[in-house]
């Protein structure tokens, strides 16, 4: 798997949770998140798994 991030909130590792949708948590200071991506129509869907790991990646702390 792709390298994470570490918590923007507390600097330490996350794990990425695989339960019907990819969501970023960790235990250190239990902070969790997750992405989606909205549609040309309005509504949102979940990312990929690849999706999700590149968002978090990239993301601003």
């Amino acid at each position: 798997m792709e390298e994470l991030e570490v918590c923007p909130f507390c600097g330490k590792e996350v794990k990425l949770d695989e339960d019907g949708f990819y969501m970023f948590c960790c235990d250190n200071c239990g902070a969790g998140v997750s992405f989606a991506k909205v549609l040309a129509d309005g509504t949102a869907t979940d990312m990929d798994k690849k999706e999700s790991i590149d968002a978090w990646n990239r993301r601003e702390n």
